[in-house]
């Protein structure tokens, strides 16, 4: 049998992580859940009962060093593990329920060295629902996603991979699994949405440019058109309803 593990990267993230957890331990033990916290002090890693590993950097938002940090964890991760699933807190791997019982089966069956998921993200329509009951499964709260290439990660692996910023590739992935699901959840629900990017705009990034990082900096309605735009265009999104099947998974 393989042997896998999972881990992500947060700062602050109260409201993403235990969502991430409640999936992700149901697909595997506690002992191989690795969160590498970037100096929470909101308590959100507090007494968990996953290994979190602290790493330290005065700056919130250092494109290099988050990509550093992952790539030197992740390999010292394989060691150990056969293969090792990474997103990040606001992302989930499913993969479809129509064709696999969840992620242990599918990464038994799984023969290449690394796969990208199809991305989707999940988006909240404030005319048309209520905002999120986290008591409740939040996908028999939503409907909407729209397709975005841009999330369509490396997001198993059995070599180290190269990620390039943001973890939106590899070198070493070339194939993309349309049965496996890369879901983003930063849009789940608008009003959460605006509180944490004014949490964002009042961190410190590294100067790598006026545009480096810009959508965790934007406001008004830059920010209303990153929500129901896509990247810094204003270019509308094609959001269309998410299948019944996926609503019983998460």
């Amino acid at each position: 049998m393989k042997k896998s593990a999972v881990f992500t990267i947060v700062k602050n993230e109260s409201f993403f992580l235990p969502i991430w957890l409640k999936y992700f331990s149901k697909h595997f033990e506690q002992s191989d859940i690795y969160i590498l916290d970037h100096q929470s002090d909101d308590g959100s890693t507090d007494n968990l009962s996953v290994t979190v590993v602290p790493i330290t950097n005065d700056l919130y938002f250092d494109h290099y060093w988050l990509v550093e940090q992952v790539q030197n964890f992740q390999h010292e991760l394989l060691k150990s593990y056969d293969y090792v699933l990474f997103c990040e807190s606001d992302e989930l791997i499913v993969p479809d329920s129509r064709k696999f019982s969840g992620l242990q089966e599918y990464i038994q069956s799984f023969q290449l060295d690394v796969i990208a998921g199809a991305g989707y993200e999940l988006i909240h329509i404030p005319s048309e629902e209520p905002p999120i009951d986290l008591e409740v499964p939040i996908l028999q709260q939503r409907k909407f996603w729209f397709r975005n290439d841009r999330y369509g990660k490396p997001v198993i692996t059995r070599i180290p991979l190269s990620y390039e910023l943001g973890f939106h590739s590899a070198s070493e992935c070339k194939v993309r699994d349309e049965n496996l699901i890369l879901l983003h959840l930063h849009r789940l629900d608008y009003a959460y949405f605006q509180e944490r990017h004014a949490w964002k705009r009042k961190q410190n990034f590294k100067d790598d440019g006026p545009r480096a990082g810009w959508q965790h900096r934007a406001s008004g309605e830059e920010l209303k058109n990153f929500y129901f735009g896509q990247g810094n265009t204003d270019r509308q999104i094609q959001i269309v309803e998410f299948e019944d099947w996926l609503k019983a998974v998460v």
